[in-house]
Formats: C-alpha cells, sequence, structure tokens
C-alpha cells in the first residue's frame, strides 16, 4: 500500500533535519559532482530515503523523483509532483533553510508540521 502524503513528507523531512547534509555523488574526476538518491558516504536525498535498498539501482541517479516513481515499486501510487517538491528542497537550498522550507512546503500542502517543530528525535 502506497505511503500517504503525509508519510511521505514526514519520512523525508525527518531524514533531511537528521541528516543535516546534502546527498552528493562524485562519479569521476573530471565531473561535476550531482545531487543524488544514493551520495557518497551513505547519504541520501529527501526521495533517496523513502526507496528501500532493495529497490534502490544506480540507474535511478540523474532523474527526477516522477520520473523514477513507476520503476521503484516503493513510490508506485506516490503523489509525484510532491515527491518533485521535496526533491527541489534537497536539490536546490542550503541544509541550514530546510526547516523553513519543508514547513512551507508542508503548510501549502495541507499537512501537518507539528513535528518540525519537535526538536526531540531531529538531532543527531
Amino acid at each position: 500500500m502506497p505511503m500517504t502524503k503525509q508519510e511521505i513528507f514526514e519520512k523525508s523531512a525527518i531524514h533531511l533535519l537528521k541528516q543535516n547534509a546534502t546527498s552528493i555523488l562524485h562519479r569521476g574526476i573530471d565531473d561535476e559532482p550531482i545531487c543524488a538518491y544514493r551520495g557518497d558516504n551513505g547519504l541520501m536525498c529527501a526521495v533517496g530515503c523513502l526507496i528501500p535498498d532493495s529497490e534502490y539501482k544506480p540507474e535511478l541517479e540523474s532523474k527526477s523523483a516522477s520520473y523514477i516513481a513507476d520503476m521503484v515499486p516503493s513510490l508506485l501510487g506516490a503523489h509525484t509532483v510532491f515527491l518533485d517538491q521535496l526533491q527541489a528542497i534537497h536539490d536546490r537550498t542550503s541544509p541550514d533553510f530546510w526547516k523553513e522550507k519543508l514547513r512551507h512546503l508542508g503548510n501549502v500542502s495541507g499537512l501537518n508540521t507539528e513535528f518540525l517543530e519537535e526538536e526531540v528525535g531531529l538531532c543527531l
């Protein structure tokens, strides 16, 4: 059964705030680093944390969340536009502003954001 939008939001937001670092993949000496579902040092992006290890494939990298949703069984039926919005927060915003951006996304999406104010559990 697909996760609800609220479940996706909470799992992704808590992951990002705990990790507090962008998931980056260095593909080679001359290649620019890219934001990644699974990055160097075991980091994961806002959508990468929703993909079980058993469903992850390196060929998912460099593709939008809405594009890969049909390729990942756990994301089937997920809110693809919402996944893209979460991915954009990770990819385009400094971790210093993630909480603010997540709160805004949750509010405009009609989701409960109270958990964002609970510092307990969000610290490493």
